[in-house]
């Protein structure tokens, strides 16, 4: 198999395992000490250009994107104030994103 096949697959495996643990009551303890970190490595991988990607790779498949909002699920689950977080940085990191700093 080529590189960019194998590392979709490892990254398929992966979300898809972090998807079942944070989805199952009785495993999603095991997230409770990664979930924080877990989240800021998934949420990339929830859009098609995610800042993380490496420069002049391809966009994330269909598949991979699928996978990492189970993740996200999952993860939410078990830490949803890390997941917020995560999803907001995501958003904000946007070139073109600003947002107005209020005034009290």
């Amino acid at each position: 198999a080529s590189a960019p096949r194998t590392t979709e697959t490892v990254r398929l495996a992966i979300l898809k395992t972090l998807a079942a643990i944070g989805s199952c009551e009785k495993s999603k303890g095991a997230l409770r000490d990664v979930a924080s970190n877990a989240a800021d490595a998934v949420v990339p991988f929830t859009h098609a250009h995610g800042r993380r990607r490496a420069a002049g790779s391809a966009p994330h498949t269909l598949e991979v994107m699928g996978a990492a909002r189970d993740a996200v699920v999952g993860l939410a689950a078990v830490a949803p104030d890390a997941v917020w977080t995560a999803l907001a940085t995501s958003a904000s990191s946007v070139d073109d994103f600003y947002v107005k700093a209020p005034r009290w």
